[in-house]
C-alpha cells in the first residue's frame, strides 16, 4: 500500500518536468490545478512543493565547489 506522501512525490516526479517545460503561464497553472486537485492540496502549498523540488534537484546535482582558504599563508622569516 503506497502512503499518501509517497503517492504525492511519485506525481510530482512526473509533473514536474512537463511544469518546467511548460511555455505558457495557462499550461502551467493546468498542471498545478491537476497536482492541486489530485492531492487535496491549496495552490500555494503545491507551488512551493514544485519550488523545492526544483531546488533539491538542482543543488543534488550540481557539482560542489571546493573553496579555498581565504586566509593568507606567511613565510616562517615574517613570523
Amino acid at each position: 500500500m503506497i502512503t499518501e506522501k509517497e503517492f504525492q512525490m511519485k506525481l510530482l516526479e512526473k509533473l514536474a518536468p512537463q511544469y518546467k517545460q511548460a511555455k505558457s503561464k495557462k499550461l502551467k497553472s493546468q498542471i498545478l490545478s491537476q497536482f492541486c486537485e489530485l492531492t487535496q492540496l491549496s495552490r500555494e502549498a503545491a507551488k512551493k512543493r514544485f519550488q523545492r523540488y526544483f531546488k533539491r534537484r538542482s543543488t543534488y546535482f550540481s557539482p560542489k565547489k571546493r573553496t579555498s582558504s581565504k586566509i593568507p599563508y606567511s613565510s616562517p622569516e615574517n613570523r
